[in-house]
């Protein structure tokens, strides 16, 4: 690759992420068209690290909710 190429790469930032999967022991009632379930509240002490999860039913068939630490939530995690 171009070195222009590799600097601008080597330039992009990226912080810590932590995936969490949920997978119920009881199977929960969701509908295809939830995709995504959010929470929207700037106080983490309010809201929790968590501030969306996906419905993996709806792209894979899985009855799984997934979701993402980012930043300092993840380190918290």
């Amino acid at each position: 690759m171009p070195e222009w190429k590799t600097t601008a790469i080597s330039k992009i930032g990226f912080g810590n992420v932590c995936k969490i999967l949920v997978v119920p022991k009881i199977p929960f009632n969701v509908t295809q068209t939830e995709d995504i379930l959010g929470i929207v509240l700037n106080d983490m002490s309010q809201r929790g690290s968590a501030i969306f999860w996906f419905n993996l039913y709806a792209i894979a068939n899985l009855q799984v909710l997934m979701t993402f630490g980012l930043g300092p939530n993840a380190d918290r995690l």
